[in-house]
């Protein structure tokens, strides 16, 4: 699993989770140190398919301290909920 620090606020909060045995949804997050290889993201996808059998997925967008104590990014992300899990839609929602 990646650093928390290395991600956005709802990635974050869900890794937490994750970590902490909260039942949450299986999933991956690309971090902020991370290159954004489609490669990547199309294996990654193939194994959470292939691990939980799903056919659509949240894609969630948001910036490393979008929520800090000085400042609320809330709103400048995108989500897009019920994306196939396999196709170009879900490469273009990534």
């Amino acid at each position: 699993m990646k650093a928390a620090g290395q991600l956005g606020g709802k990635a974050r909060s869900w890794l937490l989770l994750s970590e902490a045995g909260i039942p949450s949804p299986a999933g991956f997050a690309i971090g902020a140190d991370e290159v954004l290889d489609l490669a990547s993201v199309e294996q990654r996808l193939g194994e959470l398919r292939d691990n939980t059998g799903c056919v659509a997925v949240a894609v969630r967008s948001s910036g490393a301290g979008e929520d800090g104590s000085n400042q609320a990014l809330a709103g400048l992300f995108e989500s897009s909920l019920d994306v196939p899990a396999r196709g170009p839609e879900v490469l273009e929602a990534v």
